[in-house]
């Protein structure tokens, strides 16, 4: 079951959660983790069956966890739980809208994160036919020909800067 945002809003519970929804991604983005968190948790707790606040919940989690950008190292948060959210986030959409294609997205990069590539590349082919730009980069640097042909073409880039280019005189 897929519960979109006007959906939501149609019982008293739904109209708390989406309000919470918009609360926790608006204290992410003011490096208010634990109120994001708490907001978050809250609108899936009030609607379980609504893809955008597990989205949005994973979205802080794998913040949270990447060693490249810790945003709080005092309180780092098992990618599971953004694997969880997200996986859940998936199963939830039943259309496929921007939830899915971001859930989408951020499963992708949490795969390749943790070396699966399989399951990366899989995840950003279906971003990619949902329209993520980002997620077709993705699906090309995940290609192990265009991996090859990327290495062949640096390779051969840094030979022509260092003078070590063959010439076909002829």
């Amino acid at each position: 079951m897929n519960i979109l945002a006007a959906d939501a809003e149609a019982t008293e519970a739904g109209a708390e959660a989406v309000r919470l929804n918009t609360e926790g991604v608006a204290a992410a983005e003011a490096g208010q983790w634990e109120e994001a968190e708490a907001r978050l948790s809250e609108a899936v707790r009030l609607a379980p069956h609504w893809a955008a606040p597990l989205n949005n919940r994973a979205q802080l989690y794998r913040l949270l966890h990447d060693p490249l950008n810790p945003l709080d190292p005092l309180n780092p948060t098992d990618p599971a739980e953004a694997l969880q959210d997200l996986e859940a986030a998936v199963q939830l959409c039943t259309t496929d809208g921007p939830v899915k294609r971001q859930a989408c997205v951020q499963l992708g990069l949490l795969h390749r994160l943790h070396g699966r590539h399989e399951a990366a590349h899989s995840c950003f082919c279906t971003a990619a036919q949902l329209g993520s730009a980002f997620a077709k980069t993705q699906v090309a640097a995940l290609n192990p020909m265009a991996a090859l042909c990327n290495k062949m073409l640096v390779k051969m880039m840094a030979d022509v800067r260092a003078g070590r280019a063959e010439h076909d005189d002829e």
